[in-house]
């Protein structure tokens, strides 16, 4: 993504910033050369997982004194997310560490946490084995756990009902996002989650419900014209559906 407006000669990439360090020997390269580069993904939620991966592991062992505390921690939750996607084991595991000695009981590591368990869940081959699948990891004990502790923690309810999904239980996903909805109705991805499930399973008039709720809470979100598009085809799929029935 470009930091300047993408009609410019020159827009500011990550890759660009890249290229001006690749193949340079790690100790050359300066604090203001990384900082730039990892700043820039953070601040456009760019999903680069090797320039993470590589560069930030660089300055966190090259300035970590220079970043201070705060900005060392949120650079070690850039790196895991980072090493989530490579399915990196071992630097998942050196940032979740070193993240747990200076944050043990905070939500946000705990959340990061479960999220590695995940992964080591899935990479274990637990999803080739029904009961393995049938009782869950330790991220589902981890999430209940973060939600008995605070019932409104929003990412940890949604971490939860993904899981739920990526295990094929529908059904539960379904009752677990009705409940969602019933305390947060204003979040439009879980309405949107909801009415594709329910489309998933002809469930066409719930589906409909959901998309016109979506359509609702936020009139001026750019992703609007997508929703009504969408609406229109579920509308489509019904009306279809309700007139082949009424013939038959």
């Amino acid at each position: 993504m470009a930091a300047t407006n993408p009609y410019t000669i020159n827009p500011v990439t990550a890759e660009s910033l890249a290229a001006g360090l690749d193949g340079r020997d790690d100790a050359l390269l300066s604090y203001d050369e990384l900082a730039e580069l990892l700043n820039h993904i953070q601040k456009y939620r760019l999903r680069r997982p090797q320039l993470v991966a590589k560069y930030g592991q660089i300055l966190l062992s090259r300035f970590q004194s220079r970043l201070g505390e705060a900005r060392a921690a949120v650079l070690r939750e850039q790196i895991l997310l980072a090493a989530l996607d490579l399915h990196d084991m071992a630097l998942m595991e050196e940032m979740d560490e070193e993240l747990t000695a200076v944050f043990a009981n905070s939500n946000r590591r705990l959340r990061l946490h479960a999220m590695r368990e995940e992964v080591a869940f899935v990479d274990e081959g637990n999803c080739e084995d029904p009961e393995a699948m049938a009782n869950g990891g330790a991220a589902d004990s981890i999430y209940e756990g973060m939600i008995e502790e605070n019932f409104s923690n929003l990412l940890a309810r949604k971490r939860e009902i993904a899981l739920t999904r990526d295990r094929g239980e529908e059904s539960a996903a379904i009752e677990k996002l009705v409940k969602f909805l019933e305390i947060f109705q204003n979040d439009g991805a879980g309405w949107m989650e909801l009415g594709e499930l329910y489309a998933s399973r002809n469930n066409f008039e719930e589906a409909k419900f959901c998309y016109e709720e979506l359509l609702t809470i936020n009139p001026r979100d750019p992703a609007q014209p997508f929703h009504v598009c969408r609406y229109a085809e579920i509308l489509y799929v019904w009306y279809g559906w309700v007139l082949v029935h009424a013939r038959v």
